[in-house]
């Protein structure tokens, strides 16, 4: 494992940043995050008769799956099918399975944060102004955990099986 995090932090220092992009996407991140914090805390008598803490965790856990599908979708394209240095890894002592995880990384990373950025500030307004119970606590650590796991396992999956019937790309039979 430790190879694999060497390789994943040489391979993620030679590439190419935006760091202005980077400063656009936080600033980005932080608005949604005041703002569905603000729907959170707010918002917690309509949401209580909506469904509470279930109907919290259902809407912020389909926007993270939904973002991290489509997100990853082109992201794990980008990086596995139209890689140039694919062909230099496989040169490299790696099995597969480790090249593909280096390749998984950046969309797990992905989801997580955008599993963070719409679950924790609604939730966290909700329990705030609204009475949580300690169900409602495991319920939003367990939406944490498990939601964004379950978006990049059917996400990779998806590209796998979209990219072994279109086959344009470059590095598909590798």
């Amino acid at each position: 494992m430790n190879r694999v995090l060497t390789l994943y932090k040489m391979l993620s220092k030679n590439n190419a940043s935006n760091n202005s992009m980077k400063f656009i996407y936080v600033i980005v991140g932080g608005l949604i995050v005041i703002v569905l914090g603000y729907v959170g805390y707010n918002f917690s008598e309509p949401l209580e008769a909506a469904g509470g803490m279930s109907a919290i965790l259902t809407f912020a856990g389909s926007a993270t799956g939904i973002l991290t599908l489509v997100l990853g979708f082109f992201m794990l394209i980008s990086s596995m099918y139209m890689s140039s240095d694919i062909e230099l890894l496989i040169t490299m002592p790696f099995s597969s399975l480790e090249i593909a995880f280096i390749r998984i990384i950046p969309v797990i990373g992905l989801s997580y944060v955008l599993g963070a950025v719409f679950v924790l500030p609604l939730s966290i307004g909700y329990i705030v102004k609204a009475s949580a119970s300690i169900t409602d606590i495991i319920g939003i650590v367990l939406e944490l955990v498990l939601t964004p796991m379950f978006a990049v396992a059917f996400t990779a999956m998806l590209v796998i099986l979209v990219m072994s019937v279109v086959k344009v790309f470059r590095n598909v039979d590798i």
